[in-house]
């Protein structure tokens, strides 16, 4: 518990950055999964799944900033170390992100020349399926990138 107490303004933001997108992310495909037809829901189902979870997000969002703002005060200046930890953060999130399309793009060339139609557990055969897969993603680089910042700011590197 005392690590918590020695947290800065920026490692809060980190932490309430991954807590808010994974909780998010939860609730986003909770609600996606009890909908009877799935994502094969009309558009108007998935469009109030969607400004629902956009509005808890805000809401979320600018409660919790506001709070380790008020609580720790504003963020002091970022200095080298803070610029090198947040490059080294974007890139990795990057590998991240640029390694799950490429899976994306192989599992749709495979699925499109019939190449183990069998094996493989999901078929990315249509836009919206796509555009989930897009969104995981984009959460795992997130995370990754977030939590590898966290990381080094509590490494001290």
């Amino acid at each position: 518990m005392d690590t918590l107490r020695t947290f800065s303004n920026r490692e809060w933001n980190l932490m309430a950055t991954l807590v808010l997108d994974l909780a998010i992310a939860a609730l986003y495909f909770s609600k996606l999964t009890s909908l009877p037809e799935g994502l094969a829901a009309p558009g108007s189902a998935l469009a109030g799944i969607i400004v629902q979870v956009i509005i808890v997000a805000s809401i979320g969002a600018a409660l919790l900033f506001g709070l380790i703002n008020w609580r720790t005060g504003n963020r002091e200046p970022a200095d080298e170390r803070d610029r090198l930890i947040e490059g080294k953060g974007n890139s990795i999130g990057y590998g991240v992100l640029v390694g799950a399309i490429l899976l994306m793009i192989g599992h749709l060339v495979a699925d499109a020349l019939g190449v183990g139609s069998d094996t493989l557990p999901v078929a990315l055969s249509t836009p919206l399926i796509c555009a989930h897969a897009l969104l995981i993603c984009l959460l795992a680089a997130s995370t990754v990138k977030h939590l590898s910042q966290l990381v080094m700011y509590r490494r001290g590197i």
